[in-house]
């Protein structure tokens, strides 16, 4: 299951070779972060909400993590033909804000 991990590193490697100023240009400058956008979200749905960033990093990772499964691993997640990983994050995101 980690190799969803290593792949998204490589990725980040291959990025980080091929265009290195731009990419700390990225992470250097939190507005343009996804997860730093998704944090700001969070906060404006609820403001009270103790753990936006967790939550913001858990939204991204378990994204690209679900899709992992739905291509390797099928048996092991709902996120197939009829539920997308994005409803299920938005379905967990729902409940966890309100």
């Amino acid at each position: 299951i980690d190799d969803y991990k290593r792949k998204m590193m490589n990725k980040f490697y291959y990025i980080h070779e091929k265009y290195p100023t731009l990419f700390f240009t990225i992470i250097e400058n939190p507005t343009t972060f996804p997860i730093s956008r998704l944090e700001e979200m969070i906060k404006d749905v609820n403001p009270t909400y103790e753990y936006p960033l967790s939550l913001a990093s858990t939204i991204l990772e378990g994204g690209l993590h679900q899709h992992f499964l739905n291509e390797h691993f099928p048996s092991i997640t709902n996120c197939l033909n009829n539920t997308s990983p994005t409803e299920f994050l938005k379905n967990i995101v729902t409940k966890t804000l309100s």
